[in-house]
């Protein structure tokens, strides 16, 4: 039987529609490193009860499937927490990559409207290694486009942001969309 903190932080995370899927997915590996502390039982109830909260996380779901088939649950949780850390950093090196093959001349202009940790990752890269214009959508309703403009613009990055209609007019003109 799952105890109290389990069952609160999962309630937590069904109601967090703020926070990006890498976050969403870390919090929930930390639910699972508990679950698995107390015994199988209490981790397949908290990996089920996972899923139901954020049931459109296929990340979520695979840390449950990972960790149930286990010999070792928490040593997989735990190597699988390592892989998700590192996966935005290298998604990124990728992505400006394939991105900057579209560049023709100026800066290159990337268009967003999503508020994600391999997203912002690329566009911070992306800024190291190009002269770089980013346009962002507002992202309703929970604006975490907002959020994305703001670290972008505290880290000198050129960013400019729109409502989340308005993001058409330059979708045509830019270089790639990130999501």
């Amino acid at each position: 039987v799952m105890d109290v903190g389990i069952r609160r932080e999962i309630r937590a995370i069904a109601a967090d529609a703020r926070s990006s899927a890498t976050e969403l997915l870390s919090r929930g590996l930390e639910v699972l490193r508990t679950a698995a502390g107390a015994g199988h039982d209490t981790l397949a109830e908290a990996a089920t009860e996972l899923v139901r909260a954020q049931p459109a996380m296929a990340g979520l779901r695979t840390a449950g499937a990972i960790a149930l088939g286990a010999r070792d649950a928490a040593a997989a949780i735990e190597e699988f927490a390592a892989r998700v850390e590192r996966a935005p950093a290298q998604i990124a090196r990728h992505a400006v990559n394939l991105v900057a093959l579209r560049r023709t001349s100026g800066p290159l202009h990337l268009v967003t409207c999503s508020k994600s940790r391999p997203v912002e990752e690329t566009i911070r890269l992306a800024a190291r290694e190009h002269e770089l214009l980013v346009s962002c959508a507002e992202s309703r309703p929970a604006k975490e486009g907002r959020e994305l403009a703001r670290a972008l613009a505290e880290a000198h990055i050129p960013v400019d942001l729109y409502t989340d209609a308005g993001i058409s007019a330059v979708v045509a003109g830019a270089d790639a969309v990130v999501v």
